[in-house]
């Protein structure tokens, strides 16, 4: 503001920028920029789920390994080595998808529902008892429902 000097530059690479000046109130001696980049955003095409559940349970039974290495070994390298660790595991537990044959996400409440439905039916099969079968039908039609 103090100066007729131009400054402020916007450098891009394969796109047209716009850039406009700020012209409303600012505390600061600058002249803020406006910077319009257009751009076309691709919906992602594939989903991942990770199965935590997996991830938590492989962690602890292998944390004494890792609590003795880094008991043994300079704990640098030791916290690199588990740090590494984690992320392939992380990534061997995620499973990646199509979105385009995804269908909608279940809510928690009806997933748990299902599972609770699911063990009595197997429960119901290894008893082979017609009180819980009649239960099974009446549980499975309140979610069709």
């Amino acid at each position: 503001m103090r100066s007729d000097r131009v400054i402020d530059y916007a450098f891009a690479s394969g796109v047209s920028v716009d850039i406009q000046v700020f012209n409303g109130n600012t505390t600061s001696d600058h002249i803020p920029i406006i910077s319009i980049v257009l751009f076309k955003a691709k919906k992602p095409c594939m989903g991942k789920n990770t199965h935590w559940k997996v991830f938590s349970l492989f962690s602890e039974f292998s944390f004494p390994f890792w609590e003795r290495q880094m008991n043994a070994v300079s704990c640098a390298d030791s916290y690199d080595d588990y740090i590494r660790f984690l992320s392939l595991l992380s990534s061997r537990c995620t499973t990646y998808f199509d979105l385009k044959k995804f269908r909608s996400a279940i809510t928690p409440e009806l997933r748990s529902f299902l599972s609770y439905i699911r063990t009595l039916s197997f429960r119901q099969a290894r008893l082979n008892c017609p009180h819980l079968r009649k239960e099974v039908i009446s549980l499975r039609n309140i979610v069709k429902k």
